[in-house]
């Protein structure tokens, strides 16, 4: 059985205990109230997500996080990934079989894929267009570096400023945040108040810089990945008792490495034949085709909730 027929299956609790935020990530989007007010789109009717779409239609987006909307800033990743990407492409970094969720946000806006920071030219970048700053490996707390070449939010950030963007291009443009799982892969205790606080940081900065208009990605229950299920006892804090069992017990491409504690999906890896169907691509990554359902579900408005405000506190 296929993940889409689990899905389907599946008791609401179940949904919002594990999948909530893998194959449908909760989404919080976060605009400023005149923009909504004076495309008059606050009546009685429509659905968040046609707000969104008729709100950010083919607006620039910048990109910042980890893994999870990663396209290349350090080109970590070899074929297999990338092996459904349809131009036939390298990989460009993406810690998946295809396209991310990133990039599925871009083409439900109708705007360009932001290319990765490292790949762009100077006259590349000076074309007004958006960017993806994601890198792997790390978090929103800048202490957290799970590989050893990574870039955090405030290096994201601080690079985004050295591009000197003008207040009205940052406030026209979305900006898509998505990070902190690899702050609790790095320490499955870390006080969540904590890194709350230093997220609401990085967000006000980039509130002062002109940004207006936020997409945040929620951090989902990180032991129901395969890398931390297979771990897992009743017991410890990746416990995994509420999350799916068959479907994301093994990853599509990968197999698990006793010494380094994770599965290991590279060039001489099997991969699975049927990954419209599996959630995980590999141990810690879910699949394109999964990438593409929750976009879809959250421009339906069954799972991303908006939140207006006119200021930043």
């Amino acid at each position: 059985m296929g993940v889409i027929e689990y899905w389907n299956r599946a008791p609401q609790w179940l949904k919002f205990a594990c999948v909530g935020s893998l194959i449908l990530l909760w989404f919080v989007v976060m605009v400023t109230m005149h923009r909504i007010a004076s495309k008059g789109l606050l009546s009685d009717g429509q659905s968040e997500g046609t707000i969104w779409t008729e709100v950010f239609e083919g607006k620039k987006l910048y990109v910042l996080g980890d893994s999870t909307v990663a396209n290349g800033n350090y080109d970590m990743t070899h074929r297999p990934y990338g092996i459904d990407l349809k131009d036939g492409s390298d990989p460009s970094g993406r810690f998946s079989n295809g396209y991310t969720i990133a990039d599925y946000l871009a083409m439900k806006l109708g705007s360009p894929i932001p290319q990765a920071h490292n790949s762009m030219t100077e006259e590349q970048r000076k074309k007004n267009v958006g960017i993806n700053f994601a890198s792997a490996g790390c978090g929103i707390l800048s202490t957290t570096h799970l590989l050893p070449k990574c870039r955090t939010l405030n290096d994201q950030i601080g690079l985004l400023t050295d591009e000197r963007p003008s207040s009205a291009d940052l406030e026209d443009s979305l900006f898509f945040l998505s990070a902190g799982s690899n702050d609790f892969i790095a320490d499955p205790k870390l006080n969540v108040k904590d890194m709350v606080a230093e997220f609401k940081v990085k967000i006000k900065s980039l509130y002062k810089r002109g940004a207006r208009n936020f997409l945040i990605n929620n951090v989902g229950p990180v032991g129901c990945i395969p890398n931390k299920r297979d771990q897992s006892t009743e017991t410890d804090e990746f416990s995994t008792k509420p999350c799916f069992s068959t479907p994301i017990d093994k990853p599509c491409c990968g197999k698990w490495d006793a010494k380094l504690k994770m599965f290991m999906c590279n060039k001489d890896s099997v991969v699975c034949e049927a990954r419209k169907k599996a959630l995980f691509f590999d141990g810690a990554h879910i699949t394109e085709r999964a990438n593409k359902i929750y976009v879809d579900h959250c421009f339906s408005g069954d799972i991303c909730h908006q939140i207006t405000t006119a200021a930043a506190n």
